[in-house]
């Protein structure tokens, strides 16, 4: 390990030669996004670069985007529109309140509502002691397509 002052922190890492084959990891994606038709998305993030991205992303892929930057913006808009069809929130909110908490409150108004969660955190921990009914997950930074992906899996997902 090095480190200066201003430089910043270099860590090398040496790991011994294996005998064994070397695994090959495909991972195929999509050429295309697969595209919305007008679907109304709540889009509730708390930082404000990341909310930007969002909207860009959801309005690129055909989707109507209504925009919240907290739990309780995000509540107050529920109330007003019933036609909302997919709620995607972060995972944690910077007003200590978190996208679980937010999806269960929304849904005692809209049972129906679909969920996605984002997270810059590991499922693993996303998911310990929450009900994994509460909706789908997608880990930050996501593409396009991998956006794309999940909100057609969110939407399709039928909700009693």
């Amino acid at each position: 390990m090095e480190s200066a002052p201003g430089r910043g922190t270099a860590i090398t890492l040496l790991f011994p030669r294996s005998d064994e084959e070397q695994a090959v990891h495909l991972i195929i994606k999509p050429e295309r996004a697969p595209e919305g038709a007008g679907e109304r998305i709540l889009v509730v993030e708390d930082d404000n670069d990341v909310r930007e991205m969002a909207i860009g992303m959801f309005e690129s892929l055909n989707h109507t985007t209504l925009i919240a930057s907290s739990a309780e913006e995000a509540l107050e808009i529920l109330e007003r529109e019933d036609d909302i069809e997919l709620l995607f929130t972060d995972v944690m909110l910077g007003s200590g309140d978190t996208g679980p908490e937010l999806a269960e409150k929304a849904r005692q108004n809209l049972p129906g509502l679909r969920i996605l969660f984002a997270s810059g955190y590991a499922a693993s921990e996303f998911y310990h002691g929450t009900p994994f009914e509460l909706g789908a997950l997608i880990n930050k930074p996501y593409e396009r397509v991998e956006l794309a992906q999940a909100i057609r899996v969110a939407l399709e997902t039928a909700r009693a």
